[in-house]
């Protein structure tokens, strides 16, 4: 986590500078609606995943440097995912914690978490390739540090706090339309946790 915020604050101390950056380069904001898909093995007892998919957003702040590549330090909200209590499943409850009969093993002891608030935040550069002269395709390539709070079935409070640093990939179209004011579309994974398929905005200054 200390690497990833050095080097965003880093991202924004040279956006927010762009004339004193060593390749200069324009400076950009965007924001996105998105679906983020989740895969998260919050109860490694029972073996069993979170795996939903929720919508969330996205803000992020970068430079163009050069003609071809950009920098970009962004924020995700991946909503929540969601998992239904398996105690409404005999079957599953033999499986997970036989026998089935013990009275010592109330139900809410074999409960996997059903909720799981995910945020993440990255740094990426993006090499992109003009199609035409308002339209392009780029890359997604950086680390990416996730944390995520679980929230156990009808007890509503968190229990645990999940966070990692991987990899973060994608694609997108980026379209230029009015002057400063852009649109893309971006399909980015991080990993084999998240999956986002995004649709955004961006403004240059």
């Amino acid at each position: 986590m200390k690497r990833l915020t050095t080097a965003l604050a880093a991202i924004l101390l040279a956006a927010a500078f762009p004339t004193t950056a060593t390749a200069g380069g324009p400076l950009y904001v965007t924001g996105a609606i998105l679906n983020a898909s989740t895969s998260i093995d919050v109860q490694t007892d029972f073996q069993r995943l979170i795996d939903d998919d929720d919508n969330g957003k996205s803000f992020g702040v970068g430079f163009h440097i050069g003609k071809h590549l950009a920098i970009e330090g962004t924020y995700y909200d991946l909503g929540t995912a969601q998992e239904l209590s398996i105690c409404s499943d005999p079957e599953a409850l033999c499986v997970a914690q036989p026998p089935c009969s013990d009275p010592e093993m109330p139900c809410a002891a074999l409960v996997v978490p059903a909720m799981v608030d995910s945020t993440a935040i990255t740094v990426s550069v993006l090499p992109h390739w003009p199609l035409t002269e308002h339209l392009s395709i780029y890359g997604r390539l950086g680390v990416a540090t996730w944390e995520s709070d679980v929230t156990e079935a009808f007890a509503g409070t968190t229990t645990r706090n999940i966070s990692d640093e991987e990899f973060i990939f994608g694609a997108g179209i980026r379209l230029e339309l009015l002057g400063p004011l852009g649109a893309f579309v971006e399909v980015s994974r991080i990993a084999d946790t998240f999956e986002t398929v995004s649709l955004g905005a961006t403004l240059g200054f």
